[in-house]
């Protein structure tokens, strides 16, 4: 028993060295960044993903990816922009719900079918586009775009 709680004191103490938490309960990564995502354990060099405390900008697909590569917060240039099931576990974190205004945000995920369209998620209901959309009840869902058209971008990165 005594081996479990001090290998838990370490976990945590990690943890705290990695992160504070502000008022509110939003736990905040070394960055500055607002933690929306624990994997659960340190695998491949990262466990947890944090973004950025507001969006980074509006762009065309091309663009809201060099807006991420160019992204610096606290001396951390290693922002990148997250793929769609990352972006959707942002928007549907409580940080997320909190702090996204409605819009189309870019993920990096491609699509497939088309070469000039990539997958982005869009919160808050909206009548343009009610064809192949993954709705849910709230009005969020994720959806393939022109590349060529400007939407939110929202950089992450892992630590």
């Amino acid at each position: 028993m005594k081996k479990r709680y001090s290998a838990l004191c370490a976990v945590i103490a990690l943890l705290m060295t990695a992160c504070e938490t502000l008022d509110g309960g939003n736990l905040i990564g070394p960055a500055g960044g607002f933690v929306f995502y624990d994997k659960g354990a340190y695998a491949n060099g990262w466990r947890y993903l944090e973004c950025t405390p507001e969006n980074a900008g509006t762009g065309a697909w091309t663009e809201a990816l060099q807006i991420c590569l160019d992204y610096s917060l606290s001396g951390y240039d290693d922002w990148r922009m997250p793929d769609i099931d990352e972006l959707e576990a942002l928007l549907n974190s409580d940080h997320g719900s909190a702090v996204f205004k409605n819009g189309v945000y870019w993920s990096s995920t491609t699509d497939s079918v088309f070469s000039e369209s990539a997958w982005g998620f869009q919160k808050g209901a909206s009548p343009q586009h009610d064809n192949n959309t993954d709705s849910s009840e709230s009005g969020q869902s994720r959806r393939v775009y022109n590349r060529l058209d400007k939407y939110l971008v929202w950089p992450v990165r892992q630590f």
